[in-house]
């Protein structure tokens, strides 16, 4: 028979291979569903909208430009800077391609045609849209991350 000191030290030294053992292994990653992507975006501006996460502090007041996003299911993409109604601003565009990475859809810039103080404004990686229920019904947000590392709220446009 074992001493009662060894019996506490050798459960607890199983316990702790157990633990170590399970922390070791990785829940597999979820793959993002790309498809879910595909589409026209327009940035959000309105700070009330309830895509905006709690600690996001969405802008003061509403930009002179936005940008609207397009993630073509051929795996390329396109950025144009726009006026706060939607119009296209002339000659302000990028353009590149997407690949799916884990439960990222990452962006490679190719041809960034955006003024120097714009630059960072092109898409680094963004995650499925959400689905948000409201009291006015669901909405859909693309929360999508920019070059510069800001937040950036998205919506279907149309």
């Amino acid at each position: 028979m074992m001493p009662k000191r060894s019996w506490t030290g050798a459960c607890l030294a199983l316990s702790a291979g157990l633990l170590l053992v399970s922390g070791c292994s990785r829940k597999p990653k979820t793959q993002i569903d790309a498809q879910k992507c595909v589409g026209t975006w327009l940035e959000v501006t309105d700070r009330e909208d309830p895509g905006f996460p709690g600690r996001y502090v969405p802008p003061e007041e509403t930009p002179e430009q936005i940008r609207r996003l397009t993630i073509r299911p051929d795996g390329t993409f396109e950025l144009v800077l726009c006026k706060p109604d939607g119009t296209p601003i002339e000659g302000q565009q990028a353009r590149g391609v997407w690949k799916a990475e884990g439960s990222k859809l990452v962006f490679e810039v190719q041809e960034n045609q955006l003024p120097e103080d714009q630059r960072a404004r092109v898409p680094q990686f963004t995650r499925e849209p959400v689905q948000i229920e409201t009291q006015a019904g669901a909405v859909v947000r693309l929360r999508m991350v920019d070059e510069a590392g800001d937040l950036v709220i998205m919506k279907p446009e149309g």
